[in-house]
């Protein structure tokens, strides 16, 4: 078995392993002389060009859903997500990165579905911590969680998971680039404050993609505490004041725009996806999925900026597999 030990992650090239100068072992048995010989024999340098595609970046023609390639490694990350009546699949944006994050580096998982009111109990059974503290000082616990299964150890926040997925899979593309960690964390907080105006679209439509009558109801409640009024009367009303809303959306991604065309890339960071890109992707496939990919609301902002919001997300389709 040929097992790839360096990953070449540079702006201009696309991810590749690395084989040229690895040992491949191959068994033998024969006979020399009367004497049975078992063993194996260590041959050195391999030919990598016939590996070039492997995970090459799609181009403008190359947007449809792809199944991601097969896993690279043997142990399994057990990858807990978010059920719903969505068809097509998953719909956190939280979770989203995560998942990104596995199918990029082929890391071999499974998905096991947990409703919000089962994430406290089901973490603690396993021995996932907590990703945080609640207002009242009481650990919080929320999705994406995981646990390796190998290592026997849980992680839970994506920013987290991501941390240790580069440092537990090495041998695989990093999606938090050395030296970029202090950049990215400013990235992801003024990301989110630039998309204030997407939670009255999104938060209420997510409301009606759970098909769990107790997550329903969590979510419902919980949700409407932070506006501070019930959940169902947040959404903007057709009109004059839902037109505003989105004027209001449209300016805070053009913002966003501004900086990410910067790179001179199909990706934030050039010419290979990093946790920056499952960042954007996770929003905009969470605001695809909850609004509809056919609303009215879904096509106007996939068009903005030249249409860019939604090539961002077509562009990462490779690597929406659902395992």
């Amino acid at each position: 078995m040929i097992k790839a030990t360096t990953w070449n992650i540079h702006r201009t090239t696309p991810n590749l392993p690395n084989l040229n100068g690895l040992t491949q072992r191959t068994p033998f048995n024969k006979r020399v002389g009367g004497i049975k010989l078992i063993g194996i024999t260590n041959t050195r340098t391999i030919n990598t060009t016939s590996l070039s595609h492997t995970l090459v970046p799609p181009t403008s023609s190359s947007l449809s859903h792809k199944s991601s390639p097969p896993p690279l490694f043997s142990k399994m990350i057990i990858f807990y997500d978010f059920p719903s009546k969505i068809v097509g699949g998953p719909y956190n944006p939280n979770t989203w990165k995560v998942r990104y994050t596995l199918n990029y580096k082929r890391i071999p998982y499974k998905t096991e579905w947990v409703e919000y009111t089962e994430i406290e109990s089901k973490c603690k059974e396993i021995g996932i911590p907590p990703s945080g503290t609640k207002k009242d000082g009481m650990p919080s616990y929320t999705l994406p969680s995981i646990w390796d299964t190998d290592a026997k150890v849980g992680v839970s926040e994506s920013y987290r998971i991501a941390e240790y997925l580069d440092k537990t899979f090495p041998n695989s593309p990093k999606v938090i680039i050395p030296g970029t960690e202090a950049l990215l964390n400013i990235f992801i907080q003024t990301w989110a404050q630039n998309l204030k105006a997407l939670w009255q679209f999104t938060i209420p439509a997510t409301l009606e993609v759970l098909d769990h009558a107790p997550s329903y109801e969590y979510f419902r409640r919980t949700r409407s505490q932070m506006f501070g009024k019930d959940l169902k009367e947040v959404p903007p009303k057709p009109g004059v004041e839902r037109e505003a809303a989105l004027q209001e959306l449209k300016a805070g991604l053009n913002v966003l725009d501004r900086w990410l065309v910067k790179s001179g890339g199909p990706f934030i960071m050039g010419d290979n996806p990093s946790f920056a890109d499952f960042v954007v992707g996770g929003y905009m496939r969470w605001t695809r999925a909850v609004l509809g990919p056919d609303s009215k609301e879904w096509k106007e902002i996939a068009s903005w900026n030249e249409g860019r919001w939604g090539q961002r997300v077509q562009r990462l389709d490779q690597y929406a597999t659902v395992q």
